[in-house]
């Protein structure tokens, strides 16, 4: 179907996704690419500063705003009954108002990665893409004895009451966002940094430190002492274990060790299933996963390391060491055998953007969604 020239606005993620530069930073493979098929199509994609609101005929937000004022102010901006979508795409550490009914009925469409019962009217499900091929890489996998224990590749920040600074009232750690005239759940004002994991991921590191030099190999900017952190005496001491803070060539560098930390930024029910558990399976490594609490229904238990099955974090570390070859062997090969399925070709930029396509065609006809 190709349509008359439509224009689609997005307010990206973050703000230095604007100035167009959301398809080169903010999941890219996926959005690129995305862009493209919409503009064959007929559908032109830019962020929302590249021109005035009133001429959008969609305005897609990902994620609401940090503050309402700012949503109110781009609906009288916006032309009369144009229609506005929000994607959700971060957890509700980041974007608790992001899951809040009363908040979700001001947008025209959801578009969530929820799979449960929802009360917004019109509900389009999708999963966030993972960056690379529904298909594991062709080339023969790195042998066991070739590779190091395992990694981590992920960034290290902190949330609630402890996080860095933002500027404005709503950028108080913690209690901040309770400011920005959205809805917010009430856990928000006690335990603004409800079911995080960052800091279990810190945990890893220390542990997996203190157990010996070559057992965990850390990936990511602010591990080396940077400050993460508003609070003056908060633990800067840089973690020997990070042997590098760039996240470039991620794939070929897990390929190099058996295990790959594919932990959430949130532990849940959500279904927030991110690109962290592919990443690894992908590349030819296991993944250690702790997340979304049905992860198992979703991609089969024997792929990967389940943190559930061990009673702490040394336990596990003792695990790794002393995996055997024949049974590393047995969850690679589940693996890769999951992500050939139909299941994982869900998570994949091609179905992705035929989810978004589809939607927006539906959208920017004369009937409107159905």
């Amino acid at each position: 179907m190709s349509l008359a020239k439509k224009q689609v606005l997005i307010r990206p993620l973050w703000d230095l996704g604007l100035n167009n530069r959301l398809f080169d930073t903010i999941y890219p493979w996926s959005l690129t690419r995305w862009r493209k098929a919409a503009a064959d199509l007929g559908i032109a994609l830019d962020s929302w500063d590249s021109m005035p609101l009133d001429k959008a005929d969609c305005v897609w937000l990902m994620d609401l705003p940090d503050r309402k004022t700012e949503f109110l102010n781009a609906k009288k901006r916006a032309r009369p009954g144009t229609p506005f979508v929000l994607q959700v795409m971060e957890t509700p550490v980041g974007r608790p108002h992001n899951f809040m009914p009363a908040n979700q009925a001001l947008c025209d469409v959801l578009v969530t990665y929820q799979q449960g019962p929802l009360s917004h009217p019109n509900v389009v499900r999708y999963r966030l893409p993972h960056s690379l091929s529904a298909s594991p890489a062709s080339t023969p996998p790195r042998p066991f004895h070739e590779r190091s224990c395992a990694i981590m590749v992920n960034s290290n920040r902190t949330e609630g009451f402890l996080a860095t600074r933002k500027p404005g009232l709503v950028g108080l750690p913690g209690i901040g966002r309770n400011l920005s005239g959205w809805s917010m759940p009430w856990w928000s004002w006690v335990n603004p940094a409800r079911g995080e994991l960052y800091s279990w991921r810190r945990k890893l590191a220390r542990t997996a430190e203190a157990k010996g030099p070559d057992l965990l190999s850390v990936v990511g900017p602010n591990w080396q002492g940077e400050r993460i952190s508003w609070f003056p005496l908060s633990n800067r001491r840089p973690y020997t274990c990070c042997i590098s803070s760039s996240t470039n060539r991620k794939t070929e560098i897990i390929s190099h060790y058996k295990f790959c930390v594919a932990v959430e930024n949130y532990r849940g029910q959500m279904s927030y299933i991110s690109e962290k558990i592919f990443d690894p399976i992908i590349a030819g490594s296991v993944p250690i996963y702790l997340g979304d609490e049905n992860i198992a229904e979703v991609i089969p238990a024997g792929a990967f390391v389940d943190v559930r099955d061990f009673r702490d974090q040394r336990e596990l570390l003792l695990y790794l060491e002393s995996c055997s070859e024949s049974e590393w062997e047995s969850m690679r090969s589940a693996g890769q055998a999951f992500v050939r399925t139909e299941v994982a070709r869900t998570f994949s930029t091609e179905t992705f953007v035929a989810t978004m396509n589809n939607l927006l065609q539906k959208l920017l006809t004369p009937h409107g969604p159905s």
